[in-house]
Order: C-alpha cells, then sequence, then structure tokens
C-alpha cells in the first residue's frame, strides 16, 4: 500500500523546518534552510542553499541537492545524498547509505552497517563501528576503516586506502593507489595501477595487480601474491620462516591445475643484494635485500587466496 507523505514547504528565504509525527515530504526550497524529520519514513530535499538536513526516528531519505550541505541520518536506515556541492554526510545508529555526488565530499558510517559511495570527487570516507562497504568513485579519495570488518574500493582515482581495526579488504582501483593494513588480517589488492602496498599489524595478504607495484609486510607473518601475465612486484620486508610467497596464474580456470604455478618452474636468481622470481622470460617480482640461496619452496604456496 502506497504511503501518502505529508508535504511541507519552506520559502526563498533560509527556512527552519520541522517533520510531523507522520510521514512527510519536505522541501527546503531556495535558502540555507535546517530540516529535521520527526516520527515517520520522510522524504527530505534542501534544493538550492547549503542546508542542514537531519533525519530522526524512521527509515528517511535525506537529498542535500544544490550547495554545500551537512545531511545527517537518524535512528532508521535511511538513505543521504549530497548531489552537486561540497557535502558532509554522516549515518546514523541505523544501516545507511550514503552517496556524495559530484563534489568533493566527506561521508563517515554510523553504529550500523553502512555503505558510503564518494561519487566522482575527491572524497573523504571514513568507516566507524559496523561492517561497512567504502567506494570512493572516479576521484582522488581517502578511505579509512573503522572497528569492524570493512570493504575498501578505491575505484577509478590514485586513491590512498588504509585499514581500521577489523579483519578489512583493500581494493585499490585502476589508478596509482596507495594501502596501508590496520590492525587486522586484512587483504590488500592493487588493481591495475603502479601501487604501493605496506601491511599492517596483523596476518595480511598482499597482490599488486598488474602494475608496477612496492609491497612490504607488516607486523604480522604476511603473504605475498604474485601471478603470472601480471605486473612485477618489488618486495620489501620478506622474512624466511615468517612470510609466505602465494603463486598463481590468474589467466586459468581457479579450479583447474592450470592455476597454481609450481616452485620447481620459477627461476630464482641473485642480483646485487636482492633475489628475483621469473617464470620463463616473466619477470615476477624482486625479494629486496634478501638472499637467494635461502629461498626454498617451503616459502612458497599455490593455495588460492579467498578474496571474496
Amino acid at each position: 500500500m502506497e504511503t501518502t507523505l505529508n508535504p511541507i514547504a519552506g520559502t526563498a528565504t533560509d527556512d527552519a523546518l520541522v517533520g510531523t509525527l507522520n510521514a512527510d515530504k519536505i522541501d527546503g526550497q531556495a535558502g540555507d534552510d535546517t530540516i529535521r524529520g520527526n516520527g515517520g519514513n520522510d522524504d527530505i530535499s534542501g534544493d538550492a542553499g547549503n542546508d542542514r538536513l537531519v533525519g530522526n526516528a524512521g527509515n528517511d531519505v535525506l537529498n542535500g541537492d544544490g550547495g554545500d550541505d551537512e545531511v545527517r541520518g537518524g535512528t532508521g536506515d535511511d538513505t543521504l545524498f549530497g548531489k552537486r556541492g561540497d557535502d558532509r554526510l554522516f549515518g546514523g545508529s541505523g544501516n545507511d547509505a550514503l552517496t556524495g555526488g559530484a563534489g568533493d565530499d566527506i561521508l563517515r558510517s554510523g553504529l550500523g552497517n553502512d555503505i558510503l559511495n564518494g561519487g566522482s570527487g575527491n572524497d573523504a570516507l571514513r568507516a566507524s563501528s559496523g561492517d561497512d562497504m567504502l567506494d570512493g568513485g572516479s576521484g582522488n579519495d581517502v578511505l579509512r576503516g573503522g572497528s569492524g570488518n570493512d570493504e575498501l574500493l578505491g575505484g577509478r582515482g590514485n586513491d590512498e586506502l588504509v585499514g581500521g581495526s577489523g579483519d578489512d579488504t583493500l581494493d585499490g582501483g585502476s589508478g596509482n593507489d596507495v594501502l596501508r593494513g590496520g590492525g587486522g588480517n586484512d587483504e590488500l589488492i592493487g588493481g591495475s595501477g603502479s601501487d604501493r602496498l605496506v601491511g599492517g599489524a596483523g596476518n595480511d595478504f598482499l597482490l599488486g595487480g598488474s602494475g608496477q607495484d612496492v609491497l612490504r609486510g607488516g607486523g604480522g607473518s604476511d603473504t605475498f601474491g604474485l601471478s603470472s601475465g601480471g605486473g612485477q612486484s618489488s618486495i620489501t620486508g620478506f622474512t624466511n620462516g615468517v612470510d609466505t610467497i602465494a603463486l598463481f596464474d590468474f589467466s586459468a580456470d581457479e579450479n583447474s591445475s592450470d592455476f597454481a604455478i609450481e616452485f620447481a618452474s620459477l627461476g630464482i636468481t641473485q642480483v646485487g643484494d636482492d633475489t628475483t622470481i621469473s617464470l620463463g622470460d616473466d619477470l615476477l617480482a624482486t625479494l629486496v635485500n634478501v638472499n637467494a640461496n635461502t629461498i626454498t619452496d617451503a616459502d612458497f604456496t599455490t593455495t588460492a587466496p579467498d578474496l571474496t
């Protein structure tokens, strides 16, 4: 059954509007407005001007529209849009969806399991206590995990992704990205650019991707992923007996016998102070300040990582 919304309209000046206990459709119109929902499932639009929108109770939809707006969710499962300005969006206590839009936006999750999408600007996204999904979009974005198990997607720009205290997944996307693990057991995936991946305090998995990548281990027992036909990785901080190298042919079917690369097919060569790992004419990685004589098959695994 379709719910009839109670209409509330502002004016061309700066308005202060408050919804009723029912479901309202509130339009601030022109001016720098302050609009608060109330008890129902409200549809709130700031329209033109630099507006402040607050959801309160109910499952609300809040649109900043034009202007540099502040949009805050309430206690329900809310949907927040910044739209065209440089906006600030804050999730509330429900499971919220936040979308920045065209400007350079700031998005922060609340207490629930939230979805944050920066949009096309250069955005700053931060997770909080829930298990959140952050997608930077097409700009040069900064994404930070929180205390939950978060998923951070950089998108198409040159992004910085930082894990929080949970077990996070960081995927840089197509730009030249910087990924840093946090306190949990994190998965860092560079993507198609030339990326820099740094492990954190946990037992992390680092996979550069198709670019010329730099991978550095952190405080835990880390696994460095290498694949044939991909980019060339420079690996620092590799420790025998602590860290592991995972070998995969991502051009093959994951369920086939060709997916794993066997240790016997590798070339392990000392080059100055470093060790190179190659497969035929394909250079896979350089282990910085590692002696080739110390590398054995015990340092490798062919078990496929769980990247889901």
